[in-house]
């Protein structure tokens, strides 16, 4: 009934126009909801609209108290007892292995010849949610591609769809975040993307630490994913050169934090969020950008957000240095109190030594797929 499973790559993958139309058109369903519920009925009927052989669907997040996956929505998800166990036993194995996992049910007793396909929502260095769907009348290669296609919308999603189930979807700024994101998605960064979300995690990671009350923090997670859509308005050609930057381009990207600013700042509460975007380059000792500031001056946000941003490129590979192993970039960086305030630096230490703090995996990690 199952077949042998089989790894093969599916990121990068080369869309054709109609799945980028889809993937876009989708994505602003998620980001316009204005809340959790529908923005996860919207997913889903967006991806039974774009393929005729999806007979059902249901979505998973993952409850962050009791770390099990709850279903928010479905559409004609079949759920009688012998199916169902069948269901549960995939949803497991893909929330465990990261993996999408095929299988096919091709006996009498279950009717038409159907096709599961269950695909995890990755976000940073953990599934917080499951896409259960369910085809007929279609192989496995037709159903391929528009899993595929739902691999890159779910990575766009998960974000949204986090903050989504943290903030209870009302919030202004929120809704401004999924914004910028839809835009930062059009500018088609894939490392800017990555990066925010590692960002954002590393940022909640050190507020919690040191005590700011839940309010705060949240806004804190919707600045550090925003603070780097400024880069919509650097040239690609600069955001992916891989050696150092001439003087000329480095004054085109130091505009990013200002382009960013500009982008966020007519948004409904952006001023909750703005100075984590607008002055996370900014140095302790005033040798930052864009406006020089010095010590605590700088907004707090943007305190914790240039720890984080550093910590990230350096554990990523993204710096020019290449990659640096967690505990020798936390040991760089807590030397720089020159660069970045002490009292943060502290924190990531601490959080460090706690193991709290755990790096993510890079951007150009290649995900897998399970095939049967």
């Amino acid at each position: 009934m199952i077949g042998t499973n089989t790894k093969i790559n599916t990121l990068p993958v080369d869309l054709n126009r109609e799945d980028h139309d889809f993937i876009l058109r989708s994505f602003r369903i998620v980001s316009e909801a204005k809340d959790l519920r529908a923005a996860t009925r919207g997913l889903i009927a967006s991806l039974e609209d774009q393929a005729p052989g999806v007979a059902g669907a249901a979505l998973f997040l993952c409850d962050e108290k009791s770390k099990r996956m709850v279903p928010h929505a479905s559409q004609r998800f079949s759920g009688f007892p012998g199916r169902f166990q069948i269901s549960q036993s995939l949803l497991r194995q893909s929330w465990r292995e990261r993996t999408v996992v095929w299988c096919r049910l091709d006996q009498a007793d279950w009717g038409p010849p159907q096709l599961i396909c269950v695909m995890p929502i990755n976000y940073a260095s953990s599934a917080s949610g499951l896409l259960h769907i369910e085809f007929v009348g279609v192989e496995q290669a037709q159903a391929s591609d528009l899993v595929r296609s739902a691999l890159v919308l779910l990575e766009f999603c998960a974000p949204v769809l986090e903050l989504l189930k943290v903030r209870g979807g009302d919030n202004a700024a929120m809704l401004g975040m999924a914004q910028s994101i839809n835009a930062s998605i059009e500018a088609k960064d894939t490392y800017t993307s990555g990066h925010s979300e590692r960002v954002a995690r590393f940022t909640d990671v050190l507020a919690e630490a040191m005590g700011m009350e839940s309010q705060q923090r949240q806004l804190l997670y919707v600045s550090a994913l925003c603070h780097d859509v400024g880069k919509i308005g650097v040239s690609e050609h600069i955001l992916r050169k891989p050696s150092l930057l001439s003087s000329e381009e480095y004054s085109e990207m130091q505009r990013h934090p200002t382009i960013g600013a500009t982008i966020v700042k007519d948004l409904p509460g952006s001023n909750l969020i703005l100075g984590g975007i607008k002055h996370h380059h900014e140095r302790w000792d005033g040798t930052g950008y864009p406006s020089g500031l010095v010590g605590e001056a700088i907004p707090l946000f943007a305190r914790i957000i240039a720890v984080t941003d550093a910590f990230d490129a350096m554990t990523s590979g993204r710096s020019y240095s290449g990659f640096v192993e967690q505990e020798k970039a936390v040991a760089h960086l807590t030397k720089c109190t020159d660069l970045f305030d002490p009292k943060i630096l502290e924190v990531l230490y601490q959080t460090n030594e706690a193991g709290s703090l755990t790096t993510r995996t890079g951007t150009n990690t290649k995900r897998t797929m399970q095939s049967a």
